[in-house]
């Protein structure tokens, strides 16, 4: 069963707060080991923009986790969105 408590974290907040921190690596840094633009993940991180699955597979190359992990971390965000509206 679903709660309308606390919002899950963002897969963008872990990437800004955690993940781009602990390993010194820039959102320009991060977008060309991706293989994106800047722009793509800058919107990832002030959470305007989803993880699809391209992305989360691109993640999980990079930082040798898995794209299930990403996008449950955006399905988390996804399921508190809808139940608390």
């Amino acid at each position: 069963m679903l709660t309308r408590g606390m919002r899950p974290k963002h897969p963008g907040t872990i990437l800004k707060n955690i993940i781009l921190p602990e390993l010194a690596i820039t959102q320009l840094g991060l977008a060309k080991r991706l293989g994106v633009s800047r722009r793509i993940i800058s919107e990832i991180i002030r959470e305007r923009r989803p993880v699809t699955p391209d992305m989360a597979t691109r993640l999980a190359r990079v930082f040798n986790t898995t794209p299930k992990f990403w996008l449950n971390l955006q399905a988390a965000v996804d399921l508190w969105q809808l139940v608390s509206t």
